[in-house]
C-alpha cells in the first residue's frame, strides 16, 4: 500500500503512548481480541485520543460474532473513528483513506486524513 507500518505490543501504556507520540502516525489500528477486548480497547483508545486528538483510530475487533449489536455501539462515542471486524474491511478502509488523502492533497494541498473510508457496514 506504500505506507509505513509499526506493530506496538501493549506491554506498558506509557511506552505505547510515547511510541505513538514519537511516530506521529496518521492512523492507529487497535487490534483487540475477546473476551475482554471492549474495555482494554476503549482504554487504549481514550489514552491515544487524549494526547493526539487528530489521529484517526480504527478499532479492529477480531472474532466479533455480532451477538451484541454493532461493535461501534459497544464503545463510547468519540473513541474510535471506525470499528471493523475483518482484515478485508481494514485493508479496504486504509486503501480508501489513502486515496482520499491523495485526492485532498491534489485539490487543496496537504489536508491530512479524512474520516471517509471508515464507513464500512457490518
Amino acid at each position: 500500500m506504500g505506507c509505513s507500518v509499526r506493530c506496538l505490543p501493549v506491554t506498558n501504556r506509557t511506552d505505547l503512548l510515547q511510541a505513538v507520540m514519537l511516530d506521529a502516525p496518521h492512523v492507529v489500528l487497535i487490534s483487540a481480541l475477546p473476551p475482554f477486548s471492549d474495555g482494554k480497547a476503549r482504554s487504549i483508545c481514550r489514552l491515544i485520543r487524549s494526547r493526539q486528538p487528530e489521529v484517526k483510530i480504527i478499532l479492529c475487533l477480531w472474532g466479533y460474532d455480532g451477538g451484541t449489536g454493532n461493535p461501534q455501539e459497544r464503545l463510547e462515542s468519540g473513541c474510535a473513528d471506525g470499528t471493523l471486524i475483518s482484515l478485508e474491511q481494514v485493508i479496504s478502509s486504509l486503501v480508501s483513506m489513502k486515496t482520499n488523502v491523495h485526492r485532498t492533497d491534489a485539490q487543496n494541498g496537504p489536508g491530512g486524513l479524512t474520516r471517509e473510508g471508515l464507513g464500512v457496514k457490518l
